[in-house]
């Protein structure tokens, strides 16, 4: 896939945060779990449970100076042993998963995570960032997935494993278009490996929502 097809097919990206990270999010920007952990200096054993375990249930994070952060619960996993790939191992998955930041690149993509149980009560914000600029800086960090990675809540999922995310340059656009369709997505996530501390160089708008719907805009910093 060439970098311009993706900025035309996809212009805008979304993320999903908790209301409760946004204001450590204006001061760090988005940082992959790993990388939160580090920052909010989480202790050996609490590190290695949230980072080498699937985890069952979200995770508040609270630091005098870093503010608070949510790890998002990993229950979508319910059935990922029987969904890895071949050689693959459940750490080096986990691992893959934890040292990204993810992007929406559809505002259906992004609406189905707001309707699901599990969210759509809470208090979020949805970041829309610039693919353009975002590519421009952190573009030797993108890598794209087919599918929703951290989704495997049906035993016939989708095999998946570290080589999921592949380089702009090497995903097979093209061949996920054909399998999906006019009405599909070739891409389902897009990544930026380890953190994007520059955010709000990137931002287009922040929306706050609240029990489903949409709550207002935010002010932001850019």
């Amino acid at each position: 896939m060439h970098v311009d097809d993706l900025i035309g097919a996809h212009p805008v990206l979304y993320h999903l945060a908790s209301r409760a990270a946004w204001p450590s999010i204006q001061r760090h920007g988005l940082l992959s779990t790993a990388a939160l952990i580090d920052l909010f200096g989480v202790v050996a054993d609490e590190r290695a449970e949230m980072l080498e375990q699937v985890r069952q249930k979200s995770v508040p994070l609270a630091h005098p100076t870093h503010g608070h952060a949510i790890v998002r619960d990993q229950a979508p996993l319910k059935f990922i042993d029987r969904c890895l790939t071949e050689g693959a191992t459940l750490p080096d998955f986990l691992s893959a998963l934890n040292s990204r930041v993810y992007f929406w690149p559809t505002e259906d993509r992004l609406k189905r995570l707001l309707r699901a149980r599990q969210y759509r009560d809470g208090e979020h914000v949805v970041l829309h960032v610039d693919t353009a600029s975002l590519i421009s800086v952190h573009g030797a960090a993108v890598e794209l997935s087919p599918y929703n990675t951290g989704s495997v809540h049906v035993p016939n999922a989708p095999l998946r494993g570290p080589e999921t995310f592949r380089t702009v340059s090497a995903y097979p656009y093209d061949e996920w278009r054909r399998k999906r369709g006019a009405g599909g997505d070739a891409v389902a996530e897009v990544t930026v490996l380890d953190a994007v501390p520059d955010l709000k160089e990137h931002l287009i708008q922040v929306e706050a929502w609240s029990s489903g719907m949409p709550a207002g805009m935010l002010p932001f910093e850019s």
